[in-house]
C-alpha cells in the first residue's frame, strides 16, 4: 500500500531514505546547425524529446496515450505520460503519476546562439525500473538530435552518454555510450548520504512552482514548513511508484523539525516565463520563484535526507521540463 502522508510510522534509516534506484546521466552533444536556445531551455528540451520518442516508439502513431493499449510497454508514455499502477489504490483518478524521469535543466540566463561545433550537454536522472531503459532512451536521444529543435533547425550529433555519481554530479563519470558504441552500463554507483551539516543554503536554481489551496505561493509567501511538505509529498510519492517498497517515515517528526526551523537569510523572487503548448495550441504561464534561503539544520537532522535526495528528483510542478531543479552548499 503506499503511504499515508499523515500517518506516523517508523523512521527510517536516513541514508537509505529511497526504496528505488537513482541513475544521474550526462548526454554530450556536438552542435551541427546553429541552435538558438531560449532564456529557459527546459521544455524546448522536453517537448523535442517527446516527439522524437513518439516518433521512434509508438506503434499505433494515434499519439494520444491515454486510450492506448500500448501505453505500458511505450517508452515515450513510461517516462512521459506515467501511467497510474492498477496495483496502487493512490492517484488511480489521475491521468498521470509522477514521471521516472526528471530534465536538470541550467538557471534561466539569456537567449543564446549555439555555432557549429559547440558542445551542449543535458543531465537527467532515471529513477527505479526506468534506468533498464538507458539503450532505448539513447536511441531517442540520438533520434531527437538527427530531427532538431523547433521547425527543424538547429540538429546535433549525439557523441556519447555518461552515468555519474549522484554524489558528485560534477565527478567522475562511467561512459555508457560513444560513436555508436555501448558500453555495459553495470551497477549503478550508491548514492551514500553526506552527514548532515548544521547550516545549509537551498539555491533554487530552476523556477519553483508550488500550490497552496489551488493558489501558486509567491516568493513571499513561501515558509519552511510549506517547502519540506511540499518536497516529502514529491519524494514519496515518487517512490511509491518507482521503488520497491513505500517509504516509511515519522511524517509528525518531520513536519515538527520543519515548523522548528530556522530561516537565517533568504532572498527569494518571482520569475516570469511562459511557454506554448502545440497540444493546447495556447501559451501557458509557468511563473515560479528563484533566488535562495539560508537553513539552521541544528536539530532538525530529519530534513536532511529529504533535502539531499530532492536535488536529484526536484520538486513543485513541472519536473520533466526541469523546474525545481535546486543545489546545496
Amino acid at each position: 500500500m503506499p503511504p499515508d502522508l499523515h500517518s506516523p510510522t517508523v523512521t527510517p534509516n536516513p541514508t537509505r531514505l529511497l526504496t528505488m534506484e537513482l541513475g544521474r546521466y550526462r548526454a554530450v552533444f556536438r552542435v551541427r546547425t546553429a541552435l538558438r536556445l531560449p532564456a529557459y531551455a527546459g521544455s524546448l528540451w522536453r517537448g523535442t524529446l517527446g516527439h522524437a520518442l513518439q516518433e521512434v516508439f509508438c506503434q499505433t502513431r494515434r499519439f494520444d496515450c491515454r486510450p492506448c493499449e500500448l501505453r505500458r510497454d511505450c517508452l515515450y508514455a513510461q517516462l512521459l505520460e506515467t501511467a497510474p499502477d492498477p496495483k496502487i489504490s493512490l492517484m488511480r483518478d489521475q491521468a498521470m503519476v509522477p514521471h521516472p524521469m526528471v530534465l536538470h535543466i541550467p538557471a534561466p540566463n539569456h537567449p543564446v546562439v549555439h555555432q557549429p561545433g559547440a558542445r551542449i550537454e543535458l543531465e537527467f536522472s532515471l529513477f527505479g525500473e526506468a534506468n533498464d531503459q538507458i539503450p532505448a532512451l539513447i536511441q531517442g536521444l540520438t533520434a531527437m538530435a538527427n530531427r532538431g529543435f523547433g521547425r527543424g533547425e538547429g540538429r546535433l550529433g549525439l557523441e556519447r552518454v555518461e552515468l555519474l555519481d549522484p554524489a558528485l554530479s560534477q565527478g567522475p563519470a562511467r561512459l555508457i555510450f560513444e560513436g555508436g558504441c555501448f558500453y555495459e552500463t553495470g551497477l549503478l554507483p550508491p548514492a551514500v548520504l553526506p552527514q548532515a551539516p548544521d547550516q545549509i543554503r537551498i539555491n533554487l536554481i530552476t523556477p519553483l512552482r508550488l500550490k497552496q489551496r489551488g493558489q501558486m505561493i509567491t516568493g513571499d509567501r513561501l515558509d519552511i514548513t510549506c517547502f519540506i511538505r511540499a518536497l516529502v509529498r514529491r519524494i514519496s510519492l515518487v517512490n511509491t511508484f518507482h521503488g520497491r517498497d513505500p517509504l516509511s517515515i515519522h511524517f509528525e517528526e518531520v513536519w515538527e523539525q520543519a515548523r522548528n526551523t530556522r530561516i537565517r537569510q533568504r532572498a527569494l523572487r518571482h520569475y516570469k516565463w511562459a511557454r506554448y503548448s502545440s497540444r493546447q495550441k495556447r501559451t501557458i504561464r509557468m511563473d515560479g520563484i528563484l533566488g535562495h534561503m539560508t537553513l539552521d539544520l541544528r536539530g532538525q537532522e530529519a530534513l536532511w535526507p529529504f533535502l539531499w535526495w530532492g536535488q536529484h528528483l526536484l520538486m513543485g510542478k513541472g519536473t520533466i521540463m526541469g523546474l525545481g531543479r535546486y543545489s546545496l552548499n
